[in-house]
């Protein structure tokens, strides 16, 4: 149950100073006042301070300037209301300068409190407003549809098709089928995505375990065949060493055939001589190059002989000029010395040649190259031989590294231990199965979700679904409702869904006169009167999905004629008895038994006062 216990206005329209307007009043109350006294600024800013909307769109909320007192604060609400036991405050401003709560001024500001202390979990005015209208359960759209029924406002039956549907949507808490419907997808998505991965993980298991299942079966096969494997490997080895071996005796066999007579010898031979030969013709290149040298050496001396004879006629023999005779003799002196070191020089060279004996050193080249040429023929005839035996010694060396890598293997496979591997695999597979049972089964509750959450979605949460019973069941009872009041106004008005269609269409009918009428072509009485009956039928079934002490109602008799005044004044009176129903009216003959009267007056300085 919600009850609205007070509203707080300063500073708002032509309500400038503080003023409590108290709207936990039962019965009838009923709000006069000439026409601009300000008696629609109580439902306006009722609106205003829940939803932050005024009822007609463009309408001033702060105090106009040309009131404003010089102590003006700025504009503030608040709604004081119940919902069961809990007490709530809604604190809207804007520019207020003054305190809203102890040590907060009011600003800009949307507050909700609840039992006088600030709900701070919400970050801002759009969180904060989302939080008032779960609290209350009502729209603004709901709200001015069902519990404000104002004059010139934009009527329920005037709206749009789904716009209308969505109200009524809102009014008969079936809201939550939509949001229980989108969760429901958001949950159907992760668990097929939780499922694409339990998939994933599930084909990664079998991969392994079928793996493990072929790592056992040949760890099996390998232990069962170990010891003939063992055997038949030392058998192979030991054949294969047996074969070179005997491969070895051959080649050594054939070595020992292969006669080489003295090639190494003759190899030194061969190499001794031709350092005789090239010795010998060393000593015939020196006896040569002394020729030239004693050539060289004649004609040096020749040329210095001439110097000396040019001396002699007391000119230089080099420019031609007279030199004195201490020069002459220094000259002379030099060259003669020179003349005597070059002879020295070609005695000493014509010796040398005479040791070298030039014919007897041509002669044992000669012999020596005989000699070389005999010796190299013996050892050519000797090289096919001695490589062959040189090639079989290398095949043999192999062998026996190969001999000795195979001892090697043959000693190791003896030592080989059969190493157990199978039990490894088999305590792998034990626990990969035991997972993968776990996965499977996690798997199939996944799917089985996921087979409900489609099912969910397609069926009770669809339009065809729990909503359509429950709109279908709740909208009977608005048409019953109307039913109810068209015996009293005359005028028949139905609401369906037209289950049929793909959208499911909204659909109205207005019957008066025994004939259908759209809402356009009424006269305005008649709209007046299928406004007022549609506002009470959505407000009487409304009350009992959500009941709210209130029922705000300005100018119903608009338009009406005298007798329908009265049927109307019947039905609000008889309204009146459930709740606090407040309604504007300048029809002074309405004049109820036991109604409460509040007065709304504006002065000389434009303030609206409540009395």
């Amino acid at each position: 149950m919600i009850t609205l216990e007070q509203i707080i206005l300063e500073g708002y329209g032509s309500i400038v100073k503080r003023t409590t307007f108290n709207l936990h009043l039962t019965g009838l109350n009923i709000l006069r006042g000439k026409v601009g006294s300000g008696k629609t600024t109580i439902p306006s800013s009722l609106s205003w301070v829940i939803f932050g909307t005024t009822l007609k769109k463009g309408s001033s909320v702060e105090t106009w300037e040309e009131i404003r007192p010089e102590d003006f604060k700025g504009t503030f609400g608040r709604l004081d209301f119940r919902k069961e036991k809990e007490l709530y405050s809604i604190i809207r401003c804007i520019n207020y300068k003054g305190n809203v709560i102890p040590k907060t001024k009011g600003g800009s500001k949307l507050i909700l409190l609840k039992d006088g202390q600030p709900i701070l979990t919400e970050r801002n005015k759009k969180d904060v407003q989302a939080k008032i209208n779960e609290i209350l359960g009502y729209s603004f759209d709901l709200f001015t549809n069902s519990i404000i029924f104002g004059q010139r406002l934009k009527r329920l039956i005037e709206e749009s098709g789904p716009n209308k549907k969505k109200i009524f949507d809102e009014a008969f808490e079936v809201l939550f089928i939509d949001k229980a419907k989108k969760e429901t997808e958001v949950k159907r998505n992760n668990t097929r995505e939780t499922l694409g991965q339990v998939d994933t993980n599930f084909d990664h298991l079998l991969d392994e375990l079928e793996s493990a299942k072929e790592f056992y079966e040949d760890a099996i096969e390998f232990e069962n065949n170990f010891n003939e494997s063992k055997k038949l490997n030392i058998n192979k080895i030991e054949t294969d060493i047996k074969k070179l071996s005997e491969k070895e005796l051959e080649l050594a066999k054939k070595i020992s055939k292969v006669k080489v007579h003295n090639y190494d010898k003759l190899t030194l031979k061969v190499k001794d001589k031709e350092k005789e030969i090239k010795k010998l013709n060393k000593a015939l290149d020196r006896a040569e190059d002394l020729s030239t040298l004693i050539g060289t050496n004649g004609d040096h001396i020749a040329h210095e002989i001439s110097k000396v004879t040019k001396l002699t006629s007391k000119l230089c023999y080099t420019c031609g000029q007279v030199l004195d005779k201490k020069l002459i003799d220094s000259l002379k002196a030099e060259l003669e010395k020179k003349i005597k070191k070059s002879k020295a020089e070609i005695v000493d060279f014509k010796k040398e040649i005479k040791a070298i004996n030039v014919h007897d050193v041509r002669e044992k080249v000669k012999e020596k190259e005989e000699e070389l040429t005999k010796l190299k023929e013996s050892l050519y005839s000797n090289s096919h031989k001695y490589n062959l035996k040189k090639q079989m010694e290398g095949e043999i060396a192999n062998l026996r590294d190969r001999l000795k890598d195979y001892s090697k293997e043959l000693k190791a496979e003896k030592k080989t231990k059969l190493k157990v591997k199978s039990d490894k695999y088999s305590v792998k597979i034990e626990k990969l199965t035991k997972k993968l049972k776990k996965v499977k089964k996690e798997k199939k509750t996944l799917q089985k979700q996921e087979e409900i959450q489609t099912w969910l979605i397609k069926d009770p949460l669809s339009n065809n679904g729990l909503k359509a019973y429950i709109f279908n069941s709740l909208l009977g009872k608005v048409n019953q409702r109307l039913m109810e009041y068209n015996d009293l106004v005359g005028i028949r008005i139905e609401f369906g869904i037209d289950l049929e269609s793909g959208n499911k269409d909204f659909y109205q009918m207005i019957y008066a006169d025994g004939i259908t009428i759209n809402y356009p072509d009424l006269s305005g009485g008649q709209k007046q009167l299928v406004d007022t009956t549609v506002a009470l039928a959505i407000h009487d079934v409304i009350s009992s999905v959500r009941p709210i002490n209130v029922l705000f109602m300005d100018e119903p008799f608009e338009g009406l004629d005298e007798e329908t005044i009265e049927i109307v004044s019947e039905i609000i009176t008889h309204k009146a008895k459930e709740q606090n129903v407040f309604m504007i009216t300048h029809h002074n003959s309405f004049n109820p038994p036991n109604a409460n009267t509040i007065y709304f007056e504006r002065g000389k300085d434009k303030v609206t006062v409540i009395s």
